[in-house]
């Protein structure tokens, strides 16, 4: 979707204006584009201050005029358009400032990592020639959908020189900010041909990125998007963000 399109359904829904076919586009843009959710609650929120701001504005001016009744319709009037003018300029100016700290920090290294780290390890399938135990596997990944890393890291653990143990050991770290222990669980796998290469070099180049080691992040995203894998595309943007 281009960009106008995205200002289109923001403004529509803002405007109460969206329905039918346009507001389901806005909610599937909203559950699978976190960039475009984030510039309509910063929307929203802009749209609601000022709203706000001018109805505390309305209110406080009538009740001075119940208070003062030398005040002249006019006059009150003429208050009433002076300060809500006035509380819609202070409200663009203080959040102004939030949306350019906004917009400058959408290329920083750690934005683009909050983007872009999002595993679901429910999605990686163990194939049949693993020796895997399940139930041990299982048990890690209950616990990491539970959030609880450092338990499910315990059952990784276990699992020891098995491929998918070790990337799921790594992505634990990367939750629990062990950044360096993580780092070393996807080079061992970038070191061995297995099919879990793929993703382990992504999650690595994310590692050093969080790291701000961007010139390492640089080369490995350099090396995804001149594959055809599932994280060429996403490479390809990483690497035109750090750019910007």
């Amino acid at each position: 979707m281009e960009k106008i399109d995205q200002n289109y359904l923001i403004d529509g829904y803002l405007s109460g204006e969206l329905e039918g076919e346009m507001m389901e586009q806005f909610q599937i843009q909203m559950s699978l584009d976190k960039n475009f959710k984030k510039e309509v609650i910063l929307q929203k929120e802009i749209h609601d201050s000022l709203t706000d701001s001018k109805k505390d504005k309305l209110k406080e001016s009538l009740n001075n005029y119940h208070s003062q009744q030398a005040y002249s319709q006019t006059s009150i009037l003429h208050r009433i358009r002076t300060e809500a003018i006035a509380a819609a300029i202070i409200s663009i100016m203080v959040i102004g400032a939030s949306v350019a700290g906004f917009f400058n920090f959408g290329n920083s290294n750690q934005s683009i990592y909050d983007s872009n780290f999002s595993p679901d390890i429910n999605k990686i399938v163990v194939r049949s020639a693993e020796q895997v135990n399940e139930s041990i596997i299982n048990k890690g990944i209950d616990l990491f959908n539970e959030e609880d890393f450092s338990a499910a890291l315990d059952c990784f653990n276990k699992e020891g020189d098995n491929p998918k143990a070790i990337l799921f050991k790594g992505i634990c770290e990367m939750e629990l900010e062990n950044f360096e222990n993580a780092i070393l669980n996807f080079s061992k796998l970038l070191d061995n041909n297995n099919i879990y290469t793929d993703q382990a070099e992504w999650h690595l180049g994310l590692c050093y990125l969080k790291n701000n080691d961007t010139e390492k992040a640089i080369n490995i995203f350099n090396r995804i998007s001149k594959t055809d894998g599932v994280y060429q595309a996403s490479a390809v943007n990483i690497i035109n963000e750090l750019k910007e």
